[in-house]
Parts: C-alpha cells; structure tokens; sequence
C-alpha cells in the first residue's frame, strides 16, 4: 500500500529550478533518506 505517490514534481525558486521530474512513491513500511549539501531543496522537497 503506497503511503505517499509523486509523479513528474517540479520546483522553482525566484526562476531557478530547484528540481524538476521527480517521481517518487513510498511504501507503508519503507524507510527512506534525502541526502545532498546544502542549498539544494532538500527541505524544499518535504
């Protein structure tokens, strides 16, 4: 059972891209990690 489903995201910041054509589906159960220096939409992301 998927707990969260994303398809095709895309986020931008004063016309910068932060990231584009994300998908992305969780499963109940699973654990997962973001990891990435800063700067680059980690928080922006969740």
């Amino acid at each position: 059972m998927s707990i969260v489903t994303a398809y095709k995201l895309t986020q931008t910041f004063d016309q910068h891209t932060i990231f584009s054509g994300l998908s992305a589906k969780i499963e109940h159960g699973n654990k997962i990690g973001l990891v990435g220096p800063n700067g680059v939409g980690k928080t922006t992301l969740l």
